[in-house]
């Protein structure tokens, strides 16, 4: 399923992405990737409705040097 509702915030060094999704903290750690290339991320996860969630966004500003995800309650964090 696309992930298509997001928000994201500038700090002088990275960029977070927020996605929200209640059972965030239900989902399972092995399901969950970030893969980044110089200009685009893919995020994905089986949520716990066993469907795969995925967000893409290319055609990024500036370079990407890596991404990390972090599991909030209700939200994922990732950070570019």
């Amino acid at each position: 399923m696309p992930i298509t509702e997001y928000s994201w915030a500038d700090g002088k060094k990275s960029v977070t992405i927020y996605i929200d999704y209640d059972e965030a903290m239900n989902v399972s750690a092995d399901t969950i990737v970030v893969e980044t290339n110089t200009e685009s991320f893919v995020f994905t996860f089986t949520g716990v409705d066993d469907k795969n969630y995925k967000l893409l966004v290319d055609k990024l500003s500036n370079e990407i040097e890596s991404g990390t995800v972090k599991q909030k309650e209700g939200q994922f964090r990732i950070v570019l």
